[in-house]
């Protein structure tokens, strides 16, 4: 995919020294129309993250990456259960991220697939994502 691994290591050597890195397990959880998701373990912390990078294709639009960052912004602005924490946002070797809290279970799309819902169900569940919003 962006071949992750290697680059993540680029910046946590960049940023705390040779030898140190905090992350451990990066695997890709999923992709989007305008980036890949990969999953990791913070070590120092004990906690799980979500590390979202800006896709090949986007990287190459100033607009997509102007967008991508204003995306960070936003939410590291916000504070509410329905909206993720940022921890992170910043770019390496023309890699353009945002490290996040990892939030556990199903995306809209495969919840809603999952089992059949009343349209009462899904009303509730669009009003809770909207309420973060």
């Amino acid at each position: 995919m962006y071949g992750f691994a290697n680059w993540i290591m680029k910046y946590f050597h960049a940023n705390f020294g040779s030898g140190f890195s905090q992350l451990e397990h990066a695997h890709p959880l999923g992709e989007g129309g305008n980036g890949v998701i990969y999953r990791a373990l913070d070590r120092m912390l004990g906690r799980k993250l979500a590390i979202k990078m800006i896709g090949q294709t986007a990287l190459s639009s100033e607009m997509a990456v102007k967008f991508f960052m204003r995306e960070a912004q936003t939410a590291a602005q916000l504070t509410h259960p329905n909206i993720v924490t940022i921890y992170d946002v910043g770019t390496l070797d023309e890699h353009v991220f945002i490290a996040m809290e990892l939030v556990q279970g199903l995306n809209l799309r495969r919840w809603l697939r999952h089992r059949p819902r009343t349209w009462r169900g899904v009303l509730e569940r669009f009003a809770d994502a909207g309420a973060g919003l």
